[in-house]
């Protein structure tokens, strides 16, 4: 659409534009300007209708009011009067129905009642609703069995602020239709003629207005074909158009003007551009050649008519890929810093497919408003060659000085040069190993300072004379490090000469000698430490021959005493056993033996009180209770007695046992205990030791046992976690009860010792006995941790990794027998 105006000729388009401002008059006059004439009309006559409706309501008002049917007719006949008033009702209000009383029709219809059912209902309810609320409105119905449009007012009837009833009028529209059409007919035309006569005027006005341009745009066409004669523009007036006429006139003069400047500059820009000593080429913005000059065709071999309209990339094959793979004018445009006004180096092809290496220069010109590149190029095969061989020897030269210069930091010794003023130029980093001082240090200074002590400067002025006659000379130095310290340093100076044997400065190299130094002191001292040595050892070796006879007797005689003692011990570890076992024994057939008269007492102390228990009186019955309990307590004890008897037999050989299992076991035994208690028990990862299971059970029992039965408020936490140590397992068994104080940690380990009365806690005091008596027999340690009261206790016991019954048998016996007695175990007691 819009390319079409485009292409289209200024004098359609200000023809066609004023087209369309008739053409949108036209449509205005057609389609809206009829139908507001004739909304202007219809409002009118609603108007008046509803002025009739109003005054004829009035007069049925006061017939209703009066009962005067003579003057609801009188009322009627105002609107009669009018022939467009086809029908006129009146309705009254009854105490259940609307009635119509009044009628009139000019003219056959069928007009319906403006109420039904759902009119009726509601009407009874609100007696001033009206349809259409006293508005008019045009509807269409059969007239004389013909389609006609009217206008119908229901109109309220009141009088004297009281509903009567309501009117409904008919008002045909058929006459003002009729007329309101022929007036449209008549504009119509009108408008038309009207229409027609201004098309003609806009034609013959834009031909006149438009003439000037064309004859403008015919010049303008000469002038950019590059014709500028007979372009002059002939145009009388003083109008804008006259003016941009003169205007064009006096800018072709100008452009007559500079094409003929233009033409002269590029006659002596193309002489100096031949006689330049670079190939010059003038590219488009596509790369394609426009120019060269002479000195293109010595560098690539090709005629000034055979590069003419060939692209760059003919004679510079790979220059995409050189660039980036970007073309000159994405270059130009967007990385103009790297590729213009800087010189780059490419690779040419000549015209025999010789490749070389040419540098190029891009330049970017504006010549009226077209983009061109100027690229000056040379060949510089020559001078890439010599450059070649010139990094070639300067990278041999870095090789050999990198070589020399590791060679000389690889040196086990310092090494210093200096020039003929003794000035240092050169300090390698075993310097800084040996005085302290960087080469940063060094370097630029004299070099008597780093090799000698401060009061022995001044002899070096001499030295430095012998350098420079040509001798050499080793000799030793004590310096001062940076630190503080002395060291000892040996000198090797010569004289540095250059390739023409001239003496140039001095090589020292540097030794550190401090450690031979010591090394030397230390033998002399060593020497004669020998020497003195050797004197007193050889009168002592004398006295020591006196000496060796006498100690050879009385070794003898305490190796005879020795096995005295032996045979003496061995006597006594006998007697031990035999009295450990006899103990044991006894302790076994003790507690067996009595248990059966100790049940014959209280089952006749229980027949005599069940007997003659109406017979005693109240002391005489708590005597029997006494009797009973005793005996009952007895029993107990009897049974502890032996069970602290067997755990000192040597039942079972020790084996390979799991403690998670042994805990699961225990928890097991102790279910109804632990619930009551609400106790929680927590363990974790524990080891495999070699052990009894059956008394490792118990152990643990006792144990938590114990921690349930001396609880604190707080319901029982016990924890049992084991620690590896370097022979044994490190066991703990904590507890949150009542705790236990400081004084009493070796007194709970021994047979029938309580720390509580009995009416608090119940119990023989044997458990921890036990407890004990297992640990000892497995060949570990037991003891108890406990900060205060009501902090809980921690038990520890050991259990080593190999047991003494894989060492010695006779060790557990000894050591049963004398947990027994009540003896304390000295390795808990240190704990």
């Amino acid at each position: 659409m819009f390319n079409f105006f485009k292409n289209i000729s200024i004098t359609t388009k200000f023809f066609l534009a004023s087209l369309l401002v008739w053409v949108i008059f036209f449509a205005y006059i057609i389609l809206f300007y009829p139908q507001q004439q004739q909304q202007n009309r219809i409002n009118l006559i609603k108007s008046d209708l509803q002025n009739t409706g109003d005054l004829i309501a009035f007069g049925v008002g006061t017939g209703l009011e009066n009962n005067n049917r003579t003057a609801i007719k009188e009322a009627i006949k105002i609107a009669r009067n009018d022939p467009n008033m086809v029908m006129i009702r009146v309705f009254e209000y009854t105490s259940n129905s609307i009635d119509k009383i009044e009628e009139y029709k000019s003219r056959k219809m069928d007009i319906p009642y403006p109420f039904d059912t759902k009119f009726q209902s509601r009407l009874r309810q609100q007696h001033n609703y009206i349809i259409g609320e006293g508005k008019i409105k045009q509807e269409t119905h059969d007239l004389n069995n013909e389609k006609t449009r009217i206008l119908e007012a229901v109109i309220p009837v009141t009088y004297n602020n009281k509903d009567y009833g309501y009117i409904q009028l008919a008002y045909s529209l058929k006459t003002v239709y009729g007329q309101i059409n022929k007036q449209r007919q008549q504009a119509y035309i009108i408008f038309f003629i009207i229409f027609l006569i201004g098309i003609f005027l806009t034609l013959i006005f834009s031909r006149k207005i438009t003439s000037p341009i064309v004859k403008l745009r015919d010049a303008a066409k000469n002038v950019a074909s590059g014709n500028t004669e007979n372009t002059h523009i002939n145009i009388a007036g003083s109008d804008e158009v006259s003016e941009l006429c003169q205007t064009f006139n006096e800018m072709v003069e100008k452009v007559d003007h500079s094409k003929q400047q233009l033409q002269n500059a590029n006659t002596k820009l193309q002489a100096v551009l031949e006689t330049v000593g670079e190939g010059i080429l003038t590219l488009d913005t596509e790369g394609n050649i426009v120019n060269v000059n002479k000195e293109c065709e010595n560098i690539w071999g090709y005629k000034k008519d055979e590069m003419l309209d060939e692209n760059l990339i003919s004679f510079i094959p790979n220059i995409n890929h050189q660039l980036h793979g970007e073309n000159i004018e994405h270059y130009n445009e967007v990385t103009i810093s790297y590729l213009l006004n800087e010189r780059l180096v490419l690779e040419g092809q000549k015209k025999d497919g010789t490749l070389f290496p040419v540098e190029v220069l891009f330049n970017k010109m504006t010549v009226q408003d077209e983009k061109f590149f100027s690229v000056a190029a040379r060949d510089i095969t020559e001078t890439v060659k010599q450059e070649n061989e010139k990094k070639e020897a300067v990278e041999a030269l870095r090789e050999r000085e990198e070589l020399y210069r590791i060679v000389l930091e690889s040196l086990s010794e310092g090494l210093l040069i200096t020039d003929t003023d003794d000035k240092v130029i050169y300090s390698n980093s075993r310097i800084e190993e040996i005085t302290g001082y960087t080469p940063n240090e060094v370097i630029g200074d004299y070099a008597y300072k780093y090799i000698a002590p401060k009061q022995y400067w001044d002899r070096f002025s001499s030295r430095m004379e012998d350098r420079m006659q040509g001798k050499t000379e080793v000799y030793e130095e004590q310096p001062i490090r940076k630190d503080g310290s002395r060291l000892w340093i040996q000198v090797s100076a010569a004289p540095l000469k250059n390739t023409k044997g001239e003496i140039i400065g001095t090589v020292a190299a540097i030794t550190d000698v401090t450690e031979k130094k010591k090394a030397d002191e230390e033998i002399e001292k060593y020497k004669n430490h020998l020497e003195e040595l050797v004197d007193s050892r050889t009168k002592e070796l004398s006295k020591t021959n006196e000496l060796l006879e006498n100690e050879v007797q009385e070794r003898k005689s305490i190796q005879e005493k020795q096995q005295i003692l032996l045979e003496k011990l061995e006597g006594v570890n006998q007697e031990l056993e035999r009295s450990n076992q006899e103990l044991e024994q006894f302790a076994y057939v003790a507690s067996h033996d009595l248990r059966e008269p100790l049940r014959m007492i209280s089952s006749y102390i229980q027949l005599f009180e069940n007997k003659y228990k109406d017979m005693l009186d109240k002391n005489g019955l708590d005597f029997i209770h006494y009797i009973v309990d005793g005996s009952k307590r007895m029993h107990e004890l009897i049974n502890a007695l032996l069970e602290y008897s067997r755990v000192g037999k040597r039942e079972k050989e020790l084996k390979t046992v799991d403690c998670n299992e042994i805990l699961e076991t225990v928890i097991g035994n102790l279910e109804i205990i632990i619930e009551e208690n609400n106790a929680r028990i927590e363990y974790n990862n524990l080891p495999q030791v070699k052990g009894d299971h059956m008394q490792l059970v118990r152990l643990f029992q006792n144990l938590i046992t114990n921690a349930i039965k001396f609880k604190d408020q707080d319901p029982p936490f016990i924890t049992i976690n084991a620690q590896e140590r370097s022979k044994d397992w490190l066991f703990r068994v904590s507890d949150n009860g009542i705790g236990i104080d400081e004084e009493h940690f070796k007194k709970v380990f021994l047979i029938f010792q309580r720390l509580h009365i009995r009416n608090q806690y119940a119990g023989t005091g044997i458990g921890l006995a036990v407890c004990k008596k297992i640990i000892e027999r497995h060949g570990g340690t037991i003891w108890v941790e406990s900060e205060e009261q009501s902090k809980g206790s921690t038990f520890l016991f050991t259990i080593p990794f190999h047991p003494p019954q894989e060492q010695d048998p006779s060790f557990q016996q000894v050591g049963a027998h004398s947990n027994e007695l009540g003896e304390e175990n000295s390795n808990a007691s240190t704990a």
